[in-house]
């Protein structure tokens, strides 16, 4: 037969949990979009919004100062099928299945005592594929999330994320909001989070190994733009890296330039010194005219005098 489980329980021995699904919707603040609210409609076409051409309207604004509450529903149900116990051959065996699968109360469905018990009778499952009650033996310790994302780091950027703990049996089943309270200061001043004037957000369960994201309202996916957004002046990226480009090389054969006449200077210099010392050598130059302000013009070889000059071959 195998053992009775508390309902969010599986297997022979009651060691598998169940997995969770849960649908999210931010019930505050308010959607309104162009093409259900005309004074949105009229938001939206003042920013320049082409319904054709510019993909998810804008449904939520604010200004960059403004401090947004933000309440969300969460409803949870059981994801994996309902376990079915084995009908037993003993009478008296199915009879205490039986009594022990009916429970006596909502708050003990299959006669164990929960954190948090829904009685069939009341809770509409819908998609969850369950059948029966929806119940939780314990507190699972879950976290739910506010993050608005990074496009430059999406999936390593957390630091501006909040986080509010599901400790209340209430959080699973609707009946008590998530609240968060969002200063759009930090994201609208960061072009990160912000780019064009637009930030993106996710409302979700914090990742579990039991709860499962499979479906369009697991994750409840938030636009804001910001109805003081300046933009930017265009800049056309081509000619601005073409100039870039440009001045870049210029800068260089400049610099090439300035190392060319450097070095042929010295090149110059250092003849310049070297015939100057060949002439003293020869006695086509005095000392005195190689440290006056004309030593270094050459003069005619017959009008100079040499340092032995004074002196004939024969001597």
């Amino acid at each position: 037969v195998g053992c009775i489980c508390p309902v969010d329980r599986a297997g022979k021995l009651c060691d598998d949990v169940r997995r969770l699904r849960c649908e999210v919707e931010m019930v505050t603040p308010r959607r309104r979009c162009p093409a259900d609210d005309d004074e949105a409609a009229e938001l939206a076409g003042a920013a320049g919004y082409d319904a054709v051409l510019d993909g998810d309207p804008p449904c939520l604004w604010f200004g960059s100062r403004d401090v947004v509450k933000v309440e969300v529903a969460m409803r949870c149900g059981f994801y994996d099928p309902l376990q079915v116990v084995a009908p037993s051959n003993n009478s008296e065996t199915q009879a205490a299945i039986d009594q022990a699968l009916s429970g006596d109360g909502p708050m003990t469905p299959r006669g164990f005592e929960y954190w948090l018990a829904v009685n069939s009778s009341s809770w509409e499952p819908g998609n969850y594929n369950d059948a029966g009650a929806f119940a939780l033996s314990s507190d699972p310790k879950m976290e739910f999330l506010l993050r608005p994302v990074n496009w430059d780091r999406m999936f390593s950027d957390f630091s501006l994320r909040q986080t509010v703990a599901l400790d209340d049996p209430a959080y699973f089943t609707g009946a008590r909001l998530i609240e968060f309270e969002l200063d759009l200061s930090n994201i609208a001043s960061n072009p990160s989070y912000s780019p064009m004037g637009r930030a993106y957000f996710e409302l979700r369960p914090a990742t579990s190994s039991f709860v499962v994201f499979d479906g369009a309202n697991s994750v409840e996916r938030v636009l804001i733009d910001f109805d003081d957004f300046v933009p930017k002046e265009r800049v056309d990226n081509f000619w601005t890296a073409w100039k870039i480009s440009m001045v870049s090389v210029v800068a260089v054969l400049a610099l090439i330039a300035v190392l060319i006449i450097a070095t042929y200077a010295m090149i110059r210099k250092r003849r310049s010194d070297d015939e100057k010392v060949r002439a003293l050598m020869e006695g086509t130059m005095t000392f005195e005219e190689l440290f006056s302000d004309n030593g270094a013009e050459q003069q005619p070889a017959e009008k100079k005098r040499g340092i032995f000059s004074g002196f004939s071959k024969k001597d």
